[in-house]
Parts: C-alpha cells; sequence; structure tokens
C-alpha cells in the first residue's frame, strides 16, 4: 500500500500516517508557494535539507527526478548498489521488489505496509 503525501502533511513537513511517536518528521519535503498546493523540492535543495538522511545511492538517484516530494527519512532503508545486480540490490532473486515500510517511491509515495502478495507473490 503507498499514499501520495497531502497537501496538508507536507505543508507540516510530517507523515500523516504517524501516531503517538511516529510522527516521521522531515519525512515529506514541500515548498509551498501562497497559490496552494505543493511543488515539492529540487533535488539539490532536497540534498542539502535531508542529505544525511539518504543512502549514498539515493544521493546520486534522485537527479534523475524533476521534484522530490519525499525521502523516507524514518525508513530502514536497505542500501543499492550502483549498477549491482537485482535492480541495484533492490529485488529479491526472482526479481520481486522488497518493500520497506515508511521508504519511498520515486521520491513521491510513502509505503505505509504490504497488504497483500498479489497473484503473481512469492
Amino acid at each position: 500500500m503507498t499514499k501520495s503525501p497531502s497537501d496538508e502533511s507536507l505543508r507540516s513537513h510530517t507523515s500523516s500516517s504517524g501516531g503517538s511517536n511516529g510522527g516521521h518528521n522531515s519525512n515529506s519535503t514541500g515548498n509551498n508557494s501562497s497559490g496552494g498546493g505543493n511543488k515539492g523540492f529540487r533535488p539539490e535543495d532536497a540534498i542539502q535539507t535531508f542529505g544525511a538522511k539518504l543512502l549514498p545511492y539515493e544521493q546520486s538517484e534522485i537527479f534523475n527526478y524533476v521534484r522530490v516530494f519525499f525521502v523516507g527519512s524514518q525508513a530502514k532503508k536497505r542500501g543499492g548498489v550502483i549498477g549491482g545486480p537485482n535492480n541495484c540490490g533492490y529485488d529479491d532473486e526472482n526479481g520481486s521488489y522488497q518493500l520497506v515500510a515508511h521508504d519511498h517511491i520515486a521520491y513521491r509515495y510513502e509505503i505505509l505496509k504490504v497488504i497483500g502478495k498479489g497473484s503473481f507473490g512469492q
């Protein structure tokens, strides 16, 4: 299950999925103007703001995106290897993506939890 960040969660710079101690501060990113709506961060600004919370692979990969909306700073991230096997280490030996709760998908969505394995699941 993934969640697109809401304008409200981006304005507050927290994930709206957070509970009592799980607010996941600094996960969502935002650059809001008075015109409304979240415009995200430029990759350079996201690196400057959240670089310490990003893996080396992510610090390189982030420049493939025009805007950054979510970085998954509270996730227990799986380290990727640029050019490595199995989608740089993010897939298992069968080619299935290995989900990590509260990580990002394409710097835009938060992975909340696995809700099923699907028709072709493990």
